[in-house]
């Protein structure tokens, strides 16, 4: 699961999860799309089951850190557009693959 900023249709920036769920023979989103500053395009499908509060995403590490495998919380704190509450329900997507 990612914490991401999703733009909507109409060009709002939205905090969002990310589930990216793929089969053995796929891969996962690449770690220069995944750490580029550019905007990347992905289809997506909205799945309100896996939205969560915000103090309830646990934020590991920063990403391509090589500590990111370790389960514990490591202080990362990313850089986010504006204050989220701990308990602001964050919406989550998931990544549609053909």
């Amino acid at each position: 699961m990612y914490l991401v900023m999703i733009r909507t249709p109409n060009g709002v920036p939205l905090l969002a999860t990310l589930v990216d769920e793929y089969p053995s023979w796929q891969t996962h989103i690449p770690v220069m799309e995944l750490t580029s500053a550019e905007d990347v395009s992905l289809r997506l499908r909205r799945d309100p089951g896996c939205d969560r509060e915000r103090a309830d995403i646990v934020i590991r590490t920063a990403p391509g850190d090589a500590m990111a495998v370790l389960p514990q919380r490591l202080g990362y704190m990313p850089q986010l557009p504006r204050s989220v509450p701990p308990g602001e329900v964050i919406p989550c997507y998931r990544v549609l693959r053909s």
